[in-house]
């Protein structure tokens, strides 16, 4: 895991909480022990899902949240989605209205 700041990680704590809060199924499985830090600062955050194809609305939901956050921190969050069943272990994230891989 990337080493975060107190402020860092109370904000991803928060930020974790918002979403446990939500209703997802299948439920998102965070991989703390991956969570790293982009090109441009922002805390990218692993989730595993047990589905078909990476989730939209967790996606935009948790986007939204995120900015939220952004505002009241200057923490910047993105969730990144894995499928349990990819072979190739791919990160993705909405971005500009398409699914992008992650190095």
């Amino acid at each position: 895991m990337t080493l975060l700041d107190e402020h860092e990680r109370l904000t991803l704590t928060e930020f974790l909480h918002l979403m446990e809060q939500e209703a997802f199924e299948p439920r998102p499985k965070v991989e703390k022990n991956r969570i790293f830090r982009g090109a441009d600062g922002q805390i990218i955050v692993p989730v595993v899902l047990s589905a078909e194809e990476p989730s939209l609305s967790l996606a935009m939901l948790m986007a939204h949240k995120a900015e939220h956050l952004y505002k009241q921190t200057g923490c910047r969050f993105v969730l990144a989605q894995r499928l349990e069943q990819d072979p190739q272990n791919r990160l993705v994230v909405w971005a500009e209205g398409s699914w992008k891989s992650l190095p």
